[in-house]
């Protein structure tokens, strides 16, 4: 029976309202797939910027990141991470914005990312700016967390910002009295405040160095050695940058605690001794490495040095100069103690070439090669150090030839970069010295006669690398990697790095070097180099000199006391100040008197 009009139009409704159903049903169904896919986006992004900032992947991190904050605009975790990408990337001004951006969020503390491990990585690495940032966030989110507070408070004691590490400090021990190091570190903190100074830098007595002020022109740096220490430590300027272990260490001073193996006594003997002359004297313990004593003549008061920079730069005497570490010299006749020693080694004839007469000068490959003085007859490899006569040991380099010549001085270190023995998972040390040079040479007579004697324009040492010559043949023939760093410490005495002993090269054979030491006594005690003799004291030394009468006379001096078990290895080079022997040596003797007493 057909259908009446009214029943088809109610059936049309019906499945109008079907129809309508269902659409709804499906928008909604999707809606939930799609915020559900939303979130498992947001979930797989998160986990993965997790992951590859963890892995240290900044940049897949940071891209992951973001796209959690393409889908959820406000995602404070989200927000939080980036900071932590940005202080990573050490952009603390951009890690604080974020941070505060995710605290406006509604960010709660998570275990997605944990500040307060991440500020105690920075505090156990010695960094202390990041370190003070993530404690401080890590209080925002959580303000009784005792180790937060502790951690904010060493962190802010490290930077210098005593006033406000003694509040910290008082923070933390409300929240537990019986945190020893809190209770350590408050009183240490008031005893600063109340002497105004946080000292970073000692010697190896523990004198203070360097301070840093804390009270009036807080932030200021303060050189108590002035210019007995400033080529080493170096100086901080607004105006003019830095240098030394301030630009070395720029990232981890004046927060931790540096120990140097300088003796701040050993120091003002050198600078004593060396008197006004002009040059440099390095001092070595010649079985570990450590440096004892490094001046440089002139110096400058780190302490003056925006007033005096002027000054100091139109000095043609350079006081900013380095000396020991940076100047590069012609060695002279120290040179001889590596001719003499692969003369030895390589167990030449002697008798095929001493006895030799010694006229003062002789014609090589058409050019005339002088000596000093007229020795008359050399009749040994020791009376030719002795006397330091340059005929004589051109021909044991002529024996030697070029290429022992060359293969010999490498042993010795020359055109090998030298680099402070330094140990430390996490400090980088960056400190500037120049390279010695000793290229091979012609077989010419002219040259191999020059080189000998350690002269000609191609061949340079450093005081640095002099003392190092000396303190090999004290050492056994091993010569060991500098160093000045004893160690460093973190605000909680943790060792970050320190120096240690490294056998750097090993050129000669024990018995080449007690041989070599028995003619170095010899010079001290008989020849050459009697002004360095000390009473007393066995020293062994070797004199040269370089330049000439009309530009002025380089003197040097190598040595290293007592010789039956030396203590100290010492290079002296005196600038156009006169001979080794008449200013070098005087300079060995006053300073190993005063500091082997």
């Amino acid at each position: 029976m057909p259908l009446s009009f009214k029943s088809r139009r109610k059936q049309q409704h019906r499945k109008r309202q079907l129809l309508v159903g269902s659409l709804i049903a499906l928008v909604f169904l999707s809606a939930i797939i799609y915020l559900y896919s939303c979130r498992l986006h947001v979930v797989i992004s998160m986990n993965k910027g997790r992951v590859y900032l963890q892995q240290g992947n900044l940049d897949q991190s940071l891209f992951e990141f973001n796209r959690v904050l393409e889908l959820h605009a406000n995602h404070a975790q989200a927000i939080d991470a980036i900071g932590l990408i940005y202080l990573t990337q050490g952009d603390l001004v951009r890690a604080e914005i974020k941070y505060e951006q995710a605290i406006k969020q509604g960010l709660k503390a998570n275990r997605r990312f944990n500040h307060v491990k991440v500020g105690n990585a920075y505090l156990a690495r010695g960094i202390y700016a990041p370190a003070e940032l993530e404690f401080r966030h890590a209080l925002d989110l959580t303000p009784r967390s005792t180790e937060a507070q502790l951690g904010h408070a060493l962190a802010l004691h490290a930077l210098g910002r005593v006033t406000e590490a003694v509040d910290a400090y008082r923070e933390s021990l409300a929240l537990n009295p019986d945190l020893k190091l809190a209770q350590v570190k408050l009183q240490q903190a008031r005893q600063e405040l109340e002497k105004g100074f946080i000292s970073y830098i000692h010697d190896c007595q523990g004198k203070p160095l360097a301070r840093f002020t804390v009270r009036q022109n807080a932030g200021r740096r303060y050189y108590s050695m002035a210019q007995y220490t400033a080529h080493l430590i170096g100086y901080v300027s607004e105006k003019h940058g830095s240098t030394g272990l301030e630009r070395a260490l720029a990232s981890y001073l004046p927060g931790n605690t540096v120990t140097l193996t300088i003796d701040s006594e050993w120091q003002r003997a050198a600078d004593q001794a060396m008197g006004w002359r002009k040059g440099s004297l390095v001092a070595l313990n010649p079985r570990t490495g450590e440096i004892l004593a490094l001046v440089n003549h002139p110096s400058f008061n780190p302490n003056r040095i925006d007033k005096d920079w002027k000054k100091n730069v139109r000095n043609k005497n350079q006081p900013l100069k380095n000396r020991a570490l940076e100047g590069l010299y012609k060695p002279g006749s120290i040179f001889k103690i590596i001719t003499s020693a692969a003369a030895l080694e390589t167990e030449l004839d002697m008798t095929r070439i001493f006895p030799i007469t010694c006229v003062g000068a002789v014609r090589y490959s058409g050019k005339a090669f002088w000596c000093w003085r007229r020795h008359g007859r050399i009749t040994s490899l020791q009376s030719a150090l002795d006397t330091s006569c340059n005929l004589a040991m051109a021909e044991v380099g002529f024996a030697l030839g070029p290429d022992r010549l060359y293969e010999y001085s490498n042993k010795f270190g020359f055109g090998l970069p030298i680099t402070f023995a330094f140990q430390s998972e996490e400090v980088e040390l960056s400190y500037p010295i120049a390279t010695t040079s000793a290229p091979m040479v012609s077989d010419h007579r002219f040259d191999l006669a020059q080189r000998s004697c350690g002269l000609g324009e191609d061949i340079l040492i450093t005081p640095l690398h002099a003392a190092m010559l000396a303190a090999a043949i004290a050492n056994q023939g091993r010569m060991l990697a500098p160093f000045f760093i004893k160690e460093i410490k973190n605000i909680r005495g943790k060792i970050l790095a320190q120096g240690v002993p490294k056998v750097m090269l090993t050129p000669i054979r024990p018995e080449t070097a007690d041989k070599i030491k028995a003619f170095m006594v010899d010079t001290v005690r008989h020849g050459i180099g009697k002004k360095a003799r000390v009473k007393g004291i066995t020293v062994a030394g070797k004199t040269g000199t370089t330049g000439d009468s009309k530009h002025g006379l380089n003197g040097w001096f190598i040595c290293f006391a007592p010789a039956e078990n030396p203590e100290v290895a010492v290079a002296i080079y005196t600038e156009k100040e006169g001979t080794g022997m008449d200013m070098a040596a005087p300079i060995a003797r006053l300073f190993l008197q005063a500091v082997l007493k």
